[in-house]
């Protein structure tokens, strides 16, 4: 393979996992006006992205590693709706309910203390505000839920990742409720698994 098919190759794959995180980030509810932290960067494509959604809004990047958080502001559009905090995960220090939508996808830095990690980023949610938390993760959905004191409610899971709402009131009878129906919108069946 010649060096420019190949080099259009890695740009068309890294162009399509892209555009899969801006879509799923739309099904997923983000908004031009939202408040967004992001905890843990890795290599940043999930915040660009979330920043160009969130025009208008404000996406906070939390992560032990200076590095990789000036990696992030390097390597977006513009930067000018990200801010980066460089701090653990679990010592965030930001006024209570200041957040639309948390986000979790790129795997968690470690913490020392998970239960009181999932408090706080509870307490930084708005009511009725989404946690979102990559399903593969070592937080699995009944803990989030129990180290959240059942703040956050595990509504199902979409592409991957386990969806929790603030102050859900849960359906006396989840047999009852279509799966789909989440927070005031439908998702699509064939993208939502729901909650096991």
């Amino acid at each position: 393979m010649s060096l420019k098919l190949l080099s259009q190759s890695i740009l068309f794959n890294v162009k399509h996992l892209f555009l899969e995180s801006e879509e799923l980030f739309d099904l997923l509810g983000v908004k031009e006006s939202d408040r967004i932290l992001q905890i843990g960067c890795s290599s940043g494509y999930y915040i660009r992205a979330l920043a160009r959604i969130a025009q208008d809004g404000t996406v906070y990047v939390i992560d032990p590693c200076s590095k990789a958080l000036a990696r992030v502001i390097a390597e977006s559009d513009n930067g000018h709706n990200i801010v980066t905090i460089c701090c653990s995960p679990d010592a965030l220090l930001l006024p209570r309910l200041t957040f639309d939508k948390v986000f979790c996808l790129n795997g968690l830095p470690p913490l020392s203390n998970p239960e009181r990690a999932v408090n706080l980023w509870c307490e930084l949610l708005k009511s009725r505000g989404k946690f979102f938390l990559r399903a593969n993760s070592h937080l699995k959905p009944r803990a989030v839920q129990s180290f959240s004191k059942d703040s956050l409610y595990h509504v199902g899971t979409m592409k991957g990742v386990d969806v929790f709402v603030k102050d859900w009131e849960q359906p006396p009878d989840e047999t009852d409720q279509p799966a789909e129906v989440y927070s005031g919108f439908l998702l699509p069946d064939a993208l939502f698994e729901p909650a096991r």
